[in-house]
């Protein structure tokens, strides 16, 4: 800033030597700008800041300065203008560097960490968050290290770096216990959650969610119980219990149906496609249909058209899975997802797409038009890799593995790889689980031991149902008698 210099200089005279009229006078406007602020009104408030700073710059009340810019932040902050943002934050703390306290600069610190993980600039987000913690070290400041102990978890968090998150989130939770707030309890726990989940470590992230689950109940913050609600949901099915699963996912949709102030019919399909996908995943099929053809007749009605595409996508595996392919259905299938790509394409949903041409490959496949099923997957392949979406090539190079299954096995086990590879990009456990176990099924097709035990032993950690998928799988019948696959599977 141009008069920085002339600020540091005048900080001998103190920062109230300006006559106290003319301070009280700026402070006024402070607090109109503040009021402004909360009444959303940030233009009023921008004219009120500007005249506040003009009083404050003729008596070099640096510290008063130092908050006009960081409110000047706050206001862009909220209008998600992040890059004015940061200036106003930055301007900010350079002053506050000068007369502030260690509060007031960790504090400026963890808001331009904030804001420059808005950016995507991690790196940068991480010194100024560190420098936040630093500062406060020897800070009897509990609250202020456990929210700039968050705010480092958050920025893991953002990279995908789910250990080092909970990491920094259990150390805020520990500073916690010594000054307690409970909106950054609940963030910390819900954040926390979703991070173990990401591990598949989901026993603790439902442990943890049930924390946060109690304190939402007793705030009665509703949106936010449904949302940990259909994240229990989740875990428990792939901790294959269906009976919990079913249990908070219907006990989300009777929420939704209850507090929700809007047309709940209209707002609570994806709710109910959940409870369908957790019944289709535990081989419930007549129940999941019906829910579908529910789904799909509300979504029509409403014009969800994201609804329609899901109703119609997961009606078509359902049918699929069981088998029932007469005429009536094989024509039902083959205009559901000629339907749900033509949606899908007006919405320009290339995952959707990728995912109605696969299940098209799986049509293909059961009818034998086989002739037709590279073609497809070269479409799919172009499609996933223009759109720079790492599970959906993970989906393509698995129904290339799944083609050469029985053709070519050095083949169909290196794309397996590729999309454990691609898989593991996107951080999608299941995913990495699936794409495990068929690693080993090859492995054993093509003796190969120890690729054999490390992958089924990896898949059956991140998901247990392939124990009992492992026990009837041809792949390994000629390792079934062996000690090490036994104690695997058993």
């Amino acid at each position: 800033m141009s008069n920085l210099n002339t600020y540091r200089k005048n900080m001998s005279q103190g920062d109230f030597g300006e006559p106290r009229k003319e301070f009280e006078k700026g402070r006024n406007f402070l607090v109109k700008a503040e009021r402004a602020i909360y009444r959303e009104n940030y233009k009023k408030a921008m004219n009120f800041l500007s005249t506040a700073q003009d009083i404050f710059k003729k008596s070099n009340s640096i510290l008063m300065i130092a908050k006009v810019h960081f409110l000047e932040g706050y206001i862009h902050e909220n209008l998600h203008e992040w890059e004015k943002t940061l200036e106003f934050y930055k301007l900010s703390l350079e002053l506050r560097k000068i007369a502030g306290t260690s509060l007031i600069i960790a504090e400026t610190e963890k808001k331009i960490a904030e804001t420059l993980l808005k950016l995507n600039n991690y790196q940068e987000a991480h010194k100024y968050a560190q420098t936040a913690i630093d500062i406060l070290e020897n800070e009897n400041q509990p609250f202020a290290k456990a929210d700039s102990l968050y705010t480092n978890g958050t920025i893991y968090f953002a990279e995908k770096d789910w250990k080092s998150a909970i990491f920094y989130y259990n150390l805020a939770l520990d500073y916690l216990k010594n000054q307690y707030h409970w909106k950054l309890f609940l963030k910390i726990h819900e954040n926390l959650g979703k991070a173990y989940k990401k591990l598949g470590n989901y026993i603790e992230s439902n442990h943890t969610f049930k924390k946060a689950l109690k304190l939402e109940h007793e705030k009665k913050n509703y949106t936010v119980i449904i949302s940990i609600l259909k994240e229990m949901a989740e875990n428990y099915k792939f901790l294959n219990n269906k009976k919990k699963s079913v249990e908070y996912i219907t006990d989300a949709i009777d929420m939704e149906r209850k507090f929700q102030k809007i047309n709940s019919d209209k707002n609570n399909h994806s709710s109910q496609l959940q409870l369908a996908e957790i019944l289709f995943y535990f081989n419930d099929f007549q129940q999941a249909m019906e829910i579908c053809e529910e789904s799909i007749e509300f979504a029509e009605t409403y014009n969800n058209q994201i609804d329609l595409v899901q109703g119609l996508t997961l009606t078509t595996k359902i049918l699929l899975n069981k088998n029932l392919l007469d005429d009536q259905n094989l024509d039902l299938i083959q205009n559901y997802l000629v339907e749900a790509r033509d949606i899908a394409e007006s919405l320009k949903d290339t995952k959707n797409i990728i995912e109605i041409l696969i299940l098209k490959i799986r049509l293909y496949k059961k009818i034998n038009k086989s002739d037709e099923i590279l073609e497809i997957l070269r479409i799919a392949e172009e499609l996933a890799l223009n759109s720079s979406s790492k599970c959906s090539l993970g989906d393509v190079y698995e129904q290339y593995g799944l083609l050469y299954h029985s053709l070519d096995f050095e083949k169909a086990l290196s794309y397996f790889k590729l999309g454990l590879e691609e898989y593991i990009e996107c951080d999608s456990i299941q995913d990495q689980a699936e794409m495990h176990y068929n690693i080993a099924c090859m492995s054993s097709l093509m003796d190969f031991p120890e690729e054999i035990i490390d992958h089924l032993t990896i898949a059956v950690e991140l998901n247990s149902k392939f124990k009992i998928i492992a026990k009837e799988d041809e792949d390994f019948k000629s390792i079934r008698k062996l000690d090490l696959f036994r104690s695997i599977i058993e």
